[in-house]
């Protein structure tokens, strides 16, 4: 943990503490994390957006950066033309 507001000793407990959970506690808090940050997303695009649409700026604000123009099109191209699932 990098927060400059917290004390390395505060931030070794919190880690202590985050570890002494199982695995699947982990990884079902991080799922939770996320689902929390997408709606969050969501919640600031105009009402009544289609679901591709959506898929394609929730892609572009969080991965949109890590591919070049050409590749992030395609992807683009990829999320636009698929169904949305259900």
């Amino acid at each position: 943990m990098n927060a400059k507001d917290t004390s390395p000793e505060m931030a070794e407990k919190y880690r202590r503490i985050l570890m002494a959970r199982s695995g699947e506690d982990r990884v079902r808090m991080g799922c939770d994390m996320l689902d929390t940050a997408r709606e969050m997303f969501f919640a600031t695009l105009p009402p009544g957006m289609p679901e591709r649409e959506r898929r394609a700026r929730l892609f572009v604000h969080l991965y949109g950066r890590e591919f070049t123009g050409e590749h992030r099109d395609r992807i683009l191209e990829r999320i636009r033309s698929r169904p949305p699932s259900g």
